[in-house]
């Protein structure tokens, strides 16, 4: 079991809250109903917010294991993935994050990653079209996602 110091504790707590208040926008802005969303297209949003996940990592220099902790906690409280469905997702979500990953979910990846610089940068009109259209090219080509 890994321990982390105080420190490392503040700073998932830190980006938990910081990601968790991301996801509830990227709802509002896309005008989708968290509560009416599932399966691929819920898929879709946590890809998304696993890209601005690892941005936030680098420019805050978190380790991949704090990472790791983040990213299941959002799948948890924001997303309602049960334990057992966060463990295969996080997996899948960490193999993305190899540009030779061949599935459409490195390049939804990327987009969250300029997703979080358009949201810092209050580009939410830019922010919007790129989670549409990775929504778009995800329903396009339907369950090639993973």
């Amino acid at each position: 079991m890994t321990q982390f110091s105080e420190a490392e504790i503040q700073q998932i707590k830190e980006v938990h809250k910081e990601i968790e208040d991301i996801a509830y926008d990227l709802f509002l802005l896309s005008e989708t109903q968290l509560e009416e969303t599932a399966g691929l297209e819920l898929l879709v949003f946590a890809t998304f917010c696993f890209g601005i996940i690892n941005e936030i990592a680098l420019m805050k220099k978190l380790s991949s294991i704090q990472t790791y902790v983040i990213t299941s906690l959002l799948l948890l409280t924001v997303f309602h993935y049960s334990e057992d469905q966060i463990d295969e997702i996080v997996q899948e979500l960490f193999n993305t994050k190899d540009e030779h990953h061949p599935s459409l979910m490195y390049e939804i990846t990327q987009r969250g990653m300029l997703g979080y610089h358009q949201y810092i940068n209050d580009d939410l009109n830019d922010l919007k079209e790129n989670l549409l259209d990775a929504l778009a090219v995800a329903k396009e080509k339907g369950e090639e996602v993973i």
